[in-house]
């Protein structure tokens, strides 16, 4: 009767806490909430809210970590509840410039392919992200899905299947 529901508590802090589409370069996402403990006939005196948020710019990541301490730190002040938290720094971002070798390599091929070349920026996470980190340029490519962390997400079969005829090329050039 006299507790502050810690699953309360974590709802305000995700109510007002600025998330999805941050800018064209950051995006934060905190889908996973766990509280209490099972049991329906007492106060929850615990909530665990976990996700993640990344950016291809280190500063405005950092500035995104400050904001959500202190966001997390009032909103639980305001609401009566204590909040701690905690982050680990997951794969970095990358760049590679429209003029770089990686990117000339495959617009040449995708012109041998008859596909129109399109580079532009990504916010997610690849294989292209561990490679650019130890050292080893290279680019993430879209290959024929669409709709990516819908429920409409969905492969182009006959698109797909030309990933091969690009690898085959990419290791000719």
């Amino acid at each position: 009767e006299n507790g502050k529901s810690a699953a309360v508590g974590a709802a305000k802090i995700l109510a007002t806490l600025k998330e999805g589409r941050l800018d064209e370069e950051s995006t934060a996402n905190f889908p996973i909430v766990q509280a209490g403990s099972g049991a329906t006939n007492v106060v929850c005196d615990h909530a665990v809210i976990n996700g993640e948020a990344r950016s291809r710019d280190a500063q405005k990541l950092s500035d995104y970590i400050q904001y959500f301490e202190e966001h997390c730190r009032k909103t639980a002040e305001e609401f009566g509840v204590r909040a701690e938290t905690s982050w680990k720094k997951g794969t970095p971002g990358f760049s590679v410039p429209h003029d770089s070798a990686s990117v000339r390599l495959i617009s040449e091929v995708f012109r041998q392919m008859g596909v129109t070349p399109c580079p532009e920026p990504s916010g997610g996470g690849m294989d292209a992200n561990r490679f650019n980190m130890n050292g080893l340029q290279s680019v993430g490519l879209a290959t024929a899905y669409f709709d990516n962390h819908t429920s409409n997400e969905h492969v182009l079969l006959d698109e797909f299947l030309r990933t091969g005829e690009m690898v085959c090329l990419t290791i000719l050039e």
